[in-house]
């Protein structure tokens, strides 16, 4: 069932001893929901987050105590909990005896290695299960989130809050379908969440409580604002964000909806690139009034809404695009050579195929590295002890010596696999985890840690990317740390790009005998590097 039937199903059908499974995608948060269900129904909820040993026995206790006293539990994250632990917490409410009003909550990632590794059937099974997705489009994000809002609290005086809850709903829309265009609409997949929203509302909630003293009604002008939008901004969705032009795009938008002007007539909640009103908000109070005007938004979401263009949904489709051919090819065996796909064998099944595609494939592999390491080896002068290094000298440094570590993890890992395909070493966990991985063309899970945006690439196209960034630094290494500035840098292909950002910043600082705050990044097609300015190559362009 979906989350809209949570409260329904928690008053209403739900006995003591059924847990209440909430199964969200990764990054979609549902705990903000039910601790509104609590606040609401003036239930004592104890909330733990689950993956650390003390949290274990943290929530056997909450989990005793609450089954005697009648309270609510929420344990978050079971997903990060061991097996073991979980078939234990299954027995346990299985023989326990509960309290009519006890209510347990267990929150989870919806993951594929969840639903097989993790979570044990009967725990499923003995469970009421809800299955939570974040809505697509402006129209159910403001649905479910301003339908969410209990009637008890938006008849609270005065009655100008309202207005100002329908502004929260409408930020808190804004900021999620955003998320469905990273890079373009933030520039990644911050983790914001309904409770983010929840939060959101009891700020206003204090705020205007302060303001209006119990008062039937409070005029547009003494709602604090900027108190309002400082809190927002900076806190509750900003507190998310790490990056600055994602806080500009923040701030332009609170600017724009919480604004005193919101409480006129035909406020222009959204307004066209010509100054024009897209979207107006309506003239009523009640929240039947905002209700009907949620209803009789359009289902598809305007760009325009979004301050994004067009090719926001082009990038976002060549994304979604790129997700789906991989996992075809993975499913046609897209990572195997022409040859071995056009043998009919189809995906490996037993451990003997998946030893046959893989031997091919780790050989090629590491002919490839095993040239490179060699040169690499110890990384060079970015092994010795620098004292009188300058910024860059030490960033490069520490991306050879991490380039160096990662090629030696990668390495051991395909000499394991190659050895094992040979004959020569047992089937451990670790080793049956590549096998299955490289066989099928998927790029194991422990490769695609290693660096940020290794991830939804089948393996031999990470191979080919991690190869291309090794050799980088074999060049790099290979000038001896002298004349950096002079050279010119794959950026993307840095292990860690943010660092060496601050590092050239660092660098024209010193040398300039200037401030890193009187410093101003410009970026200039053409040129040459040295002294004040660095040459990059590999860039894209994404957006419009």
């Amino acid at each position: 069932r979906g989350l809209n039937y949570l409260k329904e199903v928690v008053e209403t059908e739900v006995e003591a001893s059924s847990p209440v499974l909430l199964c969200s995608a990764p990054g979609y948060d549902v705990s903000g929901r039910v601790m509104g269900l609590a606040d609401a129904g003036e239930k004592v909820l104890d909330s733990l987050a689950m993956g650390s040993a003390e949290g274990f026995l943290s929530a056997e206790k909450f989990i005793a105590g609450a089954a005697k006293a009648g309270t609510w539990v929420m344990l978050k994250n079971i997903h990060l909990c061991p097996r073991d632990w979980l078939v234990g917490l299954e027995k346990k409410l299985f023989g326990m005896s509960y309290h009519e009003n006890f209510r347990l909550f267990l929150t989870c990632e919806m993951r594929e290695e969840v639903a097989g590794d993790v979570l044990p059937l009967t725990l499923v099974r003995m469970s009421d299960v809800f299955v939570c997705e974040a809505p697509n489009g402006l129209k159910a994000n403001v649905t479910r989130f301003f339908g969410s809002i209990d009637e008890e609290r938006f008849a609270k005086k005065p009655v100008e809050r309202g207005r100002l809850y329908l502004l929260v709903s409408w930020m808190y829309a804004i900021v999620q379908e955003r998320l469905r265009y990273a890079p373009t609409g933030w520039s990644k997949r911050y983790e914001f969440s309904e409770a983010d929203a929840m939060n959101a509302l009891d700020v206003v909630d204090a705020w205007v409580s302060r303001v209006a003293e119990g008062k039937a009604h409070m005029a547009p002008e003494t709602v604090p604002w900027e108190a309002l939008k400082q809190i927002l901004g900076v806190s509750v969705f900003g507190g998310r964000v790490d990056n600055l032009y994602d806080q500009r795009v923040l701030d332009v938008f609170l600017e724009s909806i919480f604004a005193k002007e919101s409480y006129d007539v035909d406020f222009p909640l959204v307004k066209g690139s010509d100054g024009s009103s897209l979207l107006s908000l309506p003239e009523g109070k009640s929240r039947a009034d905002f209700m009907a005007w949620v209803a009789a938004l359009p289902d598809t979401t305007d760009l325009e809404w979004l301050g994004l263009s067009g090719a926001a949904e082009l990038g976002r489709l060549k994304v979604r695009g790129g997700s789906i051919l991989g996992k075809v090819m993975i499913l046609g065996g897209g990572g195997r050579k022409e040859s071995e796909r056009s043998s009919g064998r189809g995906r490996a099944s037993s451990v003997v195929e998946k030893a046959e595609i893989c031997s091919g494939l780790v050989k090629e592999w590491i002919g490839d590295l095993k040239g490179i390491q060699k040169e690499l080896g110890t990384g060079g002068w970015a092994a010795s002890s620098g004292s009188e290094w300058d910024s860059l000298q030490r960033c490069i440094a520490r991306e050879i010596l991490v380039g160096v570590e990662f090629l030696d993890e990668v390495m051991k890992d395909l000499g394991d696999v190659f050895i094992f395909c040979m004959g020569g070493k047992k089937l451990t966990q670790k080793v049956k985890v590549l096998v299955d991985s490289i066989s099928s063309g998927v790029t194991p899970k422990a490769w695609t840690e290693l660096f940020e945006g290794g991830d939804n690439i089948v393996a031999e196209k990470w191979i080919e990317n991690f190869t291309m960034r090794i050799e980088q630094l074999k060049s790099l290494m290979e000038s001896g740390g002298k004349g950096l500035e002079k050279m010119s840098f794959w950026v993307g292909g840095m292990f860690h790009p943010g660092s060496f950002v601050t590092a050239t910043r660092q660098f024209v600082a010193r040398n300039g005998n200037s401030s890193i705050d009187e410093l101003e990044l410009v970026l200039a097609v053409g040129g040459k590097g040295g002294g004040k300015a660095f040459n990059v190559v590999g860039l894209g362009m994404e957006g419009g």
